[in-house]
């Protein structure tokens, strides 16, 4: 069965683009506070808000805690955060950007277009979609 000529940007535009982002002198624990009260699972980390420095996860908080304990809280982003970002452009198919996933193995993927980060989508988005489009083939 062939997957329907859907496109990153297809949902973006259904769940959003917002982006929430941190900066790099950011404390861990706000961080996770920020995750947390937005119930997300990464953050764009910038100087400003078009420019991308990295991200930073639940997964690298997590890990850091089991490598460096008590010490994490008052660690600041830039000490943690994912520098080299593979992302994905608009126009990628999500059944694309699902296999680069896996093998990557990460949950989310910034869209970048622009020179700037036009939204991020997860696995869970990823699923979702392709399953509606599926689902709705007779």
């Amino acid at each position: 069965m062939e997957t329907p000529a859907i496109t990153v940007s297809d949902i973006i535009e259904e769940k959003g683009n917002a982006v929430v982002t941190t900066e790099p002198d950011t404390t861990i624990a706000e961080a996770a506070r920020i995750l947390s009260e937005n119930r997300i699972g990464l953050l764009v980390v910038s100087d400003d808000v078009n420019t991308l420095a990295g991200v930073i996860s639940e997964r690298d908080i997590i890990k850091a805690v089991w490598q460096h304990g008590d010490k994490v809280a008052g660690m600041q982003v830039k000490d943690l955060m994912t520098r080299t970002l593979v992302g994905c452009r608009p126009e990628t198919h999500p059944q694309e950007v699902l296999d680069l996933m896996q093998k990557k193995g990460f949950r989310h993927m910034p869209v970048l277009g622009d020179g700037k980060v036009l939204g991020l989508v997860g696995v869970s988005d990823l699923y979702r979609h392709l399953l509606k489009y599926v689902s709705s083939e007779p």
